[in-house]
C-alpha cells in the first residue's frame, strides 16, 4: 500500500510532458542549497521555491549548528527541511504525514533523480537545538510521461547517537528513476511520531531534460 502523501504525485503527474525514451539528459546538477539565505532553526516559514530548474514544494532551507546537535549538512552549510510546519504552510495540508514535493519547472520537462543526503531530527520549530533521530522514508513520483515510478524506501540512522550531530546517510535512487515528472519524499516511521519529526535533504543530484 502506497504511502497517504502518494496522491499529491498522482496530482502532480495527471498533466505531464512527455520526454521520449531516446532522450539523452545532459544537464547535471548536484544541489545543495548553500547560495540560499537561510536561518539557522530546523524549521523556517522561507520556502526553497525554484532551484536548478526543479520546484520545491514543502521544503524550507535552513543552516543548523553543528554544535548543538541534530544532522550534519552534507556540504556543511544548509539543508533544506520538511516539517509539521512547512507542510502545512507551503502545502496546505494536515495530514500529519511529514513530506515534500520536487518537480519539474517548465522549460525542464523531466529529470532523473540520482542520489540525495537525507536525515531525520526531532521537530524544533523554536529552537536551532535538536537531536538526530532514526527514521524510515518513502520516495515515490511519476515518470514524465504519466505512469507512476516504484516505491523505493531507506533508512536513517545517527552515526553517534542522539546526543551528537549526525552525519546525513546517502540514499541511491534506481536506474529506474530517469524521465521523473516529480517525485515525493517523505518519512514512513519514526523514532518518535511522525509529526514530531524533520526531515533533512542536501546534495540532491540530479539531471534535467
Amino acid at each position: 500500500m502506497r504511502p497517504s502523501w502518494f496522491a499529491l504525485s498522482l496530482v502532480l503527474g495527471a498533466s505531464a510532458v512527455v520526454v521520449e525514451e531516446r532522450a539523452v539528459c545532459t544537464t547535471k546538477f548536484v544541489s545543495n542549497y548553500d547560495n540560499l539565505n537561510a536561518p539557522a532553526l530546523v524549521d523556517s516559514l522561507k520556502t526553497v521555491g525554484v532551484y536548478n530548474g526543479l520546484d520545491y514544494n514543502g521544503f524550507s532551507p535552513a543552516a543548523p549548528p553543528a554544535f548543538l546537535g541534530g544532522v550534519i549538512p552534507n556540504t556543511k552549510k544548509n539543508v533544506i527541511v520538511a516539517s509539521l510546519t512547512s507542510d502545512i504552510l507551503n502545502l496546505g495540508t494536515d495530514s500529519l504525514k511529514i513530506f515534500g514535493t520536487i518537480a519539474a519547472q517548465k522549460p525542464v520537462i523531466g529529470f532523473d533523480l540520482t542520489s540525495f543526503y537525507f536525515g531525520c531530527t526531532l521537530f524544533t520549530p523554536a529552537s536551532s537545538a535538536t537531536i538526530p533521530l532514526s527514521c524510515t522514508i518513502s520516495v515515490a513520483g511519476f515518470y514524465a510521461n504519466g505512469k507512476p515510478a516504484p516505491t523505493v524506501k531507506f533508512s536513517f540512522s545517527p552515526t553517534a547517537g542522539i546526543l551528537a550531530p549526525s552525519a546525513m546517510k546517502l540514499a541511491v535512487l534506481p536506474t529506474t528513476y530517469r524521465a521523473l515528472k516529480n517525485v515525493t519524499i517523505g518519512v514512513d516511521s519514526s523514532q518518535v511520531i511522525v509529526p514530531a519529526t524533520a526531515l533533512a535533504l542536501d546534495s540532491v543530484s540530479h539531471c534535467n531534460y
